[in-house]
């Protein structure tokens, strides 16, 4: 996610902290480059392609929990591994990164 944290600071410490190390300890580069959190926000969603329809798993990955037609667009909150949690018409879960383009 490019999250940095506080606790590895010299001077001062500071552990309860994170911050988005790759863009500074400020969000001017955000502004400057998206303008507003709508457009931020758009950058985030991306078409998912295997073929066919697509399934949204639950946090175990035991259970579809909704489809999602081939060429449609989720939003993607993170990617750890082979795993991103996605967010599709308000559900929420986990697919195979791979088949997110």
């Amino acid at each position: 996610m490019g999250l940095s944290w506080g606790g590895d600071w010299t001077s001062p410490v500071d552990i309860p902290h994170f911050y988005l190390g790759e863009w500074g300890d400020t969000p001017l580069y955000l502004k400057k480059k998206y303008r507003d959190y709508d457009t931020f926000r758009k950058s985030w969603t991306v078409k998912v392609s295997n073929g066919k329809e697509l399934r949204i798993w639950n946090r175990t990955k035991t259970r579809a929990i909704r489809k999602v037609p081939n060429g449609k667009k989720v939003e993607v909150m993170f990617v750890k591994g082979k795993y991103a949690k996605v967010r599709y018409r308000g559900t929420v879960g986990y697919m195979k990164s791979a088949y997110l383009k």
